[in-house]
């Protein structure tokens, strides 16, 4: 069993953790939390949890089993536009989770890497100052994909709510 637990209290494997944060013998496991916002809207209640569960890296197998579905079903869930687009910003918000943590705990990383660039001897030094480089190099990246991915977010639902009918124009037609 993995000691991996996510903010809504299930490990990676699904299973309700006993008190003290271990996961359980086994037993149904409870569904993750869904919180209801738009970026859901348009699916199922059931496609929203398996989503979510897509979303924080669970199988196919294990986010159908939280459903009530099986894998195949998962799959086949995966050919619908706006599902694929739930799942994808349920991946979007469980890194910005991670990365949040992560942010935390690399500015005490990034305050050690200095002291030691400071005070150790020159390899040790030289190690620290490209170990620093790398992070930011990585960071920003990072960043930058990140951004990227919220532009195209908003480029695409743009380009759907352009496509959308207006049903209150009246349609032209050759007729008039």
């Amino acid at each position: 069993m993995s000691d991996y637990q996510d903010n809504e209290g299930l490990d990676r494997s699904g299973e309700n953790p006993e008190p003290g944060g271990r996961a359980g013998s086994g037993g149904a496991a409870e569904p993750p939390r869904v919180d209801d916002g738009p970026e859901l809207d348009g699916i199922s209640e059931r496609d929203r949890l398996i989503a979510v569960a897509l979303g924080r890296g669970f199988t196919y197998e294990k986010a159908g089993e939280l459903a009530g579905v099986s894998s195949k079903t998962v799959q086949r869930r995966l050919a619908d536009h706006a599902f694929v687009a739930a799942v994808s910003r349920e991946r979007r918000r469980a890194f910005e989770m991670v990365s949040g943590a992560l942010t935390h705990c690399t500015l005490e990383a990034i305050k050690t890497l200095v002291a030691v660039m400071r005070s150790e001897g020159p390899a040790d030094q030289r190690r620290a100052a490209e170990a620093i480089l790398n992070l930011n190099s990585r960071y920003h990246r990072q960043l930058f994909d990140h951004d990227l991915a919220d532009r195209l977010e908003k480029l695409e639902a743009a380009m759907a709510t352009a496509d959308q009918p207006d049903v209150h124009r009246p349609a032209t037609g050759s007729g008039s």
